[in-house]
């Protein structure tokens, strides 16, 4: 009887974290469509909203975005650290890192005003690296299924978002006439929807991969059990 206790008591804890993984994707997954949904009444009616504009840096919704990014990133890195990534996938993490310091700095954006230049000239060799990490996480998240169709997913809604900023900010909306385009806000609201779920797609991703075990993951899961154990009433 003994002997299957540590196994079962694995198995619990194994159901637990995927559990844990569930609930936090759907508490993310709630909290993005009701950011979008307050950007939308926001745009509707702005009076008293402002913190949740979509389309401006400083905001609720903007806030939300680059904790995202960031840990969709240090989830990634941390998986590289476990040694369940090749190299390739460090060129990814940074890149989530940099968007959400860009979501509260707006660096391209900056650069444009100052130098004239397209901001989407700026985030091209960013774009480039993001590629690279993509390819290489695709090729060794193998292994981890929904993992992998996390991560297709993710990119895909991550490419759509980016081809609806490029084709709406350079073409359609260019300049200061996207503030009185009738259409701009759904297709700013688009895109800001897509680029957060693709960074959550991104970081549950990295977290699903993470809970398989690993080094890292061991001593953090270590660390929780040993906390719990402490504060546990006898």
């Amino acid at each position: 009887m003994g002997v299957g206790r540590p196994a079962v008591r694995s198995q619990r804890q194994g159901v637990v974290e995927a559990g844990g993984l569930r609930r936090g994707a759907g508490a993310v997954a709630v909290a993005i469509v009701l950011l979008v949904a307050v950007g939308i009444a926001e745009r509707i009616h702005p009076a008293g909203l402002r913190r949740f504009d979509l389309d401006q840096e400083g905001t609720v919704s903007a806030a939300f975005s680059a904790l995202l990014d960031a840990f969709a990133g240090l989830a990634i890195l941390l998986v590289w650290l476990q040694r369940k990534a090749g190299r390739l996938v460090l060129f990814l993490a940074p890149a989530f890192v940099y968007v959400a310091l860009d979501e509260v700095f707006s660096f391209h954006e900056r650069l444009e005003t100052a130098t004239g230049v397209n901001s989407n000239t700026w985030l091209s060799p960013l774009v480039v690296l993001g590629a690279l990490g993509y390819l290489g996480v695709l090729r060794d998240w193998r292994s981890w299924r929904p993992a992998q169709v996390l991560i297709t997913v993710g990119g895909l809604f991550w490419f759509v978002s980016q081809v609806l900023e490029l084709v709406g900010h350079s073409v359609l909306f260019y300049g200061d006439t996207r503030l009185e385009a009738p259409h701009y806000a759904w297709w700013m609201v688009s895109e800001e929807f897509l680029e957060m779920s693709g960074s959550a797609c991104f970081l549950f991703a990295g977290l699903y991969v993470l809970r398989s075990g690993g080094p890292v993951f061991d001593v953090v899961r270590r660390q929780g059990s040993d906390l719990r154990a402490r504060w546990r009433p006898d």
